[in-house]
Parts: C-alpha cells; sequence; structure tokens
C-alpha cells in the first residue's frame, strides 16, 4: 500500500472474509482500496483482513463485464442485451427444473433474493446453500438434484462435470473460472468493499457492510443483477432501487459493527484457524504472498 501514498478516504465496515465478521476500516485512494486494518489496534485481526481484502478486490483479470455465449464464443455485450437474453432463455425451466447455488459468503440481502428469485420467479425447491470452507478443507462444491437443467451459480461452487445434461448455466462470480468458461452467461459481481449490505456473525449478531470502494467497470452487487433479471422476467416484487428496501423486506434492521471484542478473532492467534475460501475462490491463489503464513497444516 505503500507506493500508492496517502488514501482520500477511510470507511469502518465489517470484513466479509469469514464468520468473526470483524470490524475494519478501509483505506481507498480514488475509489480503490489500497489496504485494511482493524479499528481497534489493541486487538489485531488476521493476515485475511488485513492483507487479503485489497489484493483479492484488486486483481487484474477480475471479471469485468457481462459476457453472453454466442455460438462457441462468450462475447461481451451490454448488460441490457445479456439480461433480456437470459431472461428468455430461463422461461422454459420454470416448476422445479431450475436450481440456483450461493454461499454464506454473500451478504444476507443477496441471499435474500437469491431465494426469493429461486422460489417466487422460477417456481423451484432447489434453493442450495453452502457454508464456508475453513482449517484447510476443501473447495465448497454443490451437488445438483436430479432432474435441473437450468443453474444459476453464485461463485465458483459447481464443478463442471456437474453440468453434465444441464442445458443452461448462468455464472454470477469475481474470477473467471471453468464454470465462467462453461456459462452460457458469465456476469461480473461486485464483492467485499464494494458493497454494502449485512452479514451474520458467529454469535448470530448482525454485522453491517459499507461500501467504500468502486466496482471494476460494470461489475453490480448480487442483489442489483438478481432483480434486474426478475423484472426482466417480468415479476412482481423486485421493484429494489437500493440495498436499504432489499434489508427492510428480508426484515434486515440493527446491524452494527463488531468494534468491542474481548479477545482478538481465533484466526488472528492462529493462521491455521483461517478461513480457506471466499466465493469457492481459494484465497492463497489470489493474494500474493498469503502462502507465507501456512495454513491448515500441522505444527
Amino acid at each position: 500500500a505503500k507506493w500508492h501514498g496517502a488514501p482520500d478516504a477511510v470507511t469502518e465496515t465489517t470484513c466479509q472474509l469469514c464468520d468473526a465478521a470483524c470490524a475494519v476500516k478501509v483505506l481507498t485512494d480514488g475509489g480503490r482500496t489500497v489496504e485494511a486494518r482493524a479499528i481497534d489496534s489493541a486487538l489485531p485481526i488476521c493476515v485475511l483482513g488485513r492483507f487479503a481484502v485489497a489484493h483479492f478486490q484488486n486483481g487484474p483479470d477480475r471479471l469485468r463485464v457481462p459476457r453472453m455465449r454466442v455460438g462457441k464464443v462468450l462475447r461481451e455485450v451490454a448488460w441490457s442485451e445479456a439480461l433480456a437474453a437470459a431472461s428468455e432463455k430461463l422461461e422454459p425451466y420454470r416448476d422445479g427444473a431450475f436450481a440456483l447455488v450461493c454461499d454464506t459468503g454473500t451478504t444476507l440481502e443477496d441471499r435474500h433474493l437469491l431465494q426469493k428469485f429461486t422460489r417466487e420467479v422460477m417456481r423451484s425447491d432447489h434453493f442450495i446453500e453452502l457454508g464456508r470452507t475453513l482449517n484447510g478443507g476443501g473447495p465448497p462444491r454443490a451437488k445438483l438434484p436430479a432432474g435441473v437443467k437450468a443453474v444459476l451459480v453464485a461463485g465458483d461452487l459447481v464443478d463442471p462435470a456437474q453440468l453434465d445434461g444441464v442445458e443452461l448455466v448462468i455464472a454470477q462470480d469475481c474470477y473467471p473460472t471453468a464454470l465462467t468458461e462453461r456459462a452460457d452467461f458469465a456476469f461480473p459481481i461486485a464483492i467485499l468493499a464494494e458493497v454494502a449490505g449485512t452479514v451474520r456473525d458467529d454469535t448470530g449478531a448482525l454485522r453491517a457492510l459499507r461500501k467504500s470502494a468502486a466496482p471494476p467497470d460494470e461489475a453490480k452487487p448480487e442483489w442489483q443483477v438478481v432483480a434486474e433479471l426478475a423484472r426482466a422476467m417480468g415479476s412482481d416484487g423486485f421493484a429494489h432501487d437500493s440495498i436499504a428496501t432489499v434489508a427492510e423486506e428480508a426484515g434486515l434492521a440493527g446491524a452494527e459493527l463488531r468494534v468491542e471484542r474481548e479477545t482478538a478473532p481465533a484466526a488472528a492467534l492462529d493462521p491455521r484457524m483461517r478461513a480457506t475460501y471466499f466465493r469457492g475462490h481459494r484465497l492463497e491463489d489470489r493474494v500474493g504472498q498469503l502462502d507465507a503464513v501456512p495454513s491448515g497444516a500441522a505444527e
């Protein structure tokens, strides 16, 4: 961060990389995250909260524009064209042939609308929500129910081999993966300090996310993409124009920062306790030099 000079803004928010949901201050320069620090300097945050936020957000290969498969090629298109085409392609898969996969790394507002889209728009019970992977565990991967022919995946959460026989794949993510390359539509998603919203920590309390950075190019928050997709399919009940209206509908109120705590989070005291993946992406693959602080290995 020292090469960026002094930041021009500091925002107090919540780290989204694990369920400890530590309060952090994010330093930005021209809307770009350059550093994250603990708000309470007496209690350290883990190496992820300290270094991974800026590195993960600022990766040069972030997904930046919507892409749609034309023939055998994924082509960059405008959001309006991509959403119109995706809505038309989804129509035949209502009433049970559709599944949606997400994980608990995304906001409660995102997951509220993703579930609502699955059940009310697509009229499907196949809403699959995966938990986080800790302590060096394997990547979170969903098993698709029998009979599913169309799937929307919010992250790198399904192995391409699971997609044999699936006719339509919509991937919403922040980085390219084998899944986005296999997809019929790949939508770029805003993440971490680029979004506002609410998360639930490991005590069950609501913690506030405050947007402090600009997403790359045309990337959008997950809730906004799914709301626009639902509206493109002619569905009522998705006329949300801000995260606040989604939070109100979901009954999310009273979220605060986790500033006061008795001890540092477990991952700050023992690197083996830190999160391994975010949205299905292995953090050590995306954050330079993170592997220099070992995790998941016996002493």
